[in-house]
């Protein structure tokens, strides 16, 4: 993650007028995300699984932003491969997205997966996946203050 954020800075792509850093980091989470284990997991899961079951209820809530995650996750160690060694592991992040379709795909670190942007037109809502039911709950939030406001 250092070595990309810093070659993105390097490369003038962090930063004021491009990608943040934060990005960055979310484009990585996606990409780690994106990577099978031997055992068809992946390396490391995604924010609505580490977010599935937990307890107390009512979930923690910030903004209307879920910030609880599952307070025992298990994680495992990177296999002996040469593509989850570091050179593996960032040749790999450059392959990733140099195949990814950004023009159709969008990146979820929320899914673990890239989503079409068409699930989020606002005449889709019903090929929203069910983890996005907030989303469209947010949305029709956030027309209803407008309304208010006038």
């Amino acid at each position: 993650m250092v070595v990309i954020k810093f070659w993105a800075k390097k490369h003038e792509l962090c930063g004021t007028d491009s990608i943040s850093s934060y990005g960055w980091t979310l484009l990585f989470i996606s990409f780690l995300q994106s990577l099978k284990l031997p055992d068809g997991s992946t390396l490391i899961p995604s924010v609505s699984e580490l977010q599935r079951n937990v307890r107390p209820v009512p979930r923690a809530i910030v903004n209307g932003w879920r910030v609880d995650f599952h307070p025992k996750q298990n994680f495992v160690a990177l296999p002996d491969d040469p593509k989850f060694s570091h050179l593996g592991l960032l040749k790999g992040f450059f392959n990733y997205y140099k195949e990814f379709n950004f023009r159709q795909n969008i990146v979820c670190p929320f899914l673990g997966q890239p989503i079409p942007w068409a699930v989020l037109d606002r005449g889709q809502s019903d090929a929203l996946p069910p983890e996005f039911q907030w989303y469209e709950d947010a949305l029709n939030e956030a027309l209803l203050d407008k309304v208010r406001e006038r």
